[in-house]
């Protein structure tokens, strides 16, 4: 079987994301299971044009803007080799494969919608038009095309856009090597992981954290990413807090091992990968009651609290001044299976797609 996946960037982007993330780990396992994977993704500069990491070959052309027209480009180009099906990544602005793709069958990826997050991103008459006009109009052709989510919470926002053949694939998950202690920093402390962009909100885990330091004076806040609004945060007093930037792995885990929680109050996620993650280390997340991080929190044994920085940093004193706090925590790895389960419910798909595909007659 011979796989293309348009993306509008691929897991080695500075900027990439659990989509990527995701589609990187099933493709690598796809071709450990014997097929052939190619990405087609926006160029990214100092990496090359084309070349081949983990067996998954990834073709880099145009910008993040101009992909769109360059994968279409590319695969018309292409007419003398087979792809036997195509993957079509929804970042937002799909590659609009349906209405170009005519002699492979297309199935869209789709993590999760925009909806909220354009008022947070664009001023607010282009958030209204790409709220109520754009997108709608994106996901129009994907109508009656298989969509894979990974969320109950995606799916129900997919649906809502008017798509009718959407099917749950959840994330996957590596064992993460328990080389680092399980005990925890004699202070509260919180971990917020994540790109410091709007759509995350790391100012609501600052101002939360300030709520319950006002209770607990000793206690800390580590602050694990970088993004276009990590200067901003900075400026601000910063007791207590302190940004790592992007830092390794091993770093990372150490960090996440030793808080008390995992604080996550975006305005909406597909999952949120690093729920799974943190409750495998031991610590229990604290998140806003918004589309997909509710489906990982409670999944993964965490609280939820309406989506505001006083109501999280009440959940947190109410959580923690109870002297009997450790009984409730019960983080657990929920609602997510190995890569290569995945990877696996994904080769079913394809082969599916490709079973029942048949080139449109005009």
């Amino acid at each position: 079987m011979r796989i293309l996946i348009f993306n509008w960037k691929d897991s080695l982007n500075k900027f990439a994301g659990g989509a990527e993330f995701y589609t990187s780990h099933v493709s690598e396992a796809l071709v450990k299971f014997g097929h052939e994977v190619s990405i087609f993704c926006a160029a990214e500069h100092g990496l090359p044009k084309q070349e081949t990491v983990n067996g998954v070959e990834i073709i880099r052309k145009g910008t993040r803007y101009s992909v769109y027209r360059e994968a279409k480009k590319f695969y018309l180009g292409e007419k003398g080799i087979k792809f036997d099906v195509i993957i079509d990544q929804i970042n937002t602005r799909p590659f609009m494969c349906p209405k170009w793709v005519r002699n492979a069958p297309v199935i869209a990826l789709a993590h999760q919608v925009c909806r909220e997050i354009w008022f947070a991103e664009f001023n607010f008459i282009f958030a209204i038009f790409g709220r109520y006009f754009l997108e709608p109009n994106w996901l129009k052709p994907y109508k009656n095309i298989r969509t894979i989510t990974v969320s109950n919470s995606s799916s129900y926002s997919l649906e809502r856009y008017g798509l009718k053949n959407v099917v749950i694939l959840p994330e996957g998950y590596d064992s993460l090597v328990a080389e680092l202690p399980h005990s925890k920093n004699e202070h509260y402390t919180f971990v917020f992981v994540g790109r410091l962009s709007a759509n995350k909100r790391p100012q609501d885990a600052i101002d939360a954290f300030r709520i319950f330091q006002q209770k607990f004076p000793d206690s800390k806040l580590e602050i694990i990413g970088s993004g276009p609004i990590e200067d901003s945060l900075k400026k601000a007093p910063n007791v207590g807090v302190t940004f790592h930037g992007r830092i390794s792995n091993s770093a990372r885990n150490q960090i996440i091992r030793k808080s008390h929680g995992l604080l996550i109050t975006s305005i909406r996620e597909g999952w949120g990968l690093v729920v799974t993650e943190a409750a495998q280390m031991g610590t229990v997340s604290f998140g806003y009651d918004v589309a997909g991080i509710k489906d990982s929190v409670i999944a993964s044994g965490g609280f939820l609290s309406d989506p505001s920085p006083r109501k999280l940093g009440e959940l947190l004193i109410e959580f923690f001044e109870d002297d009997t706090y450790e009984t409730k925590l019960n983080p657990k790895i929920g609602g997510v299976i190995r890569w290569e389960e995945l990877a696996r419910l994904w080769e079913k798909e394809l082969l599916d797609a490709i079973s029942r595909f048949r080139i449109p007659i005009h």
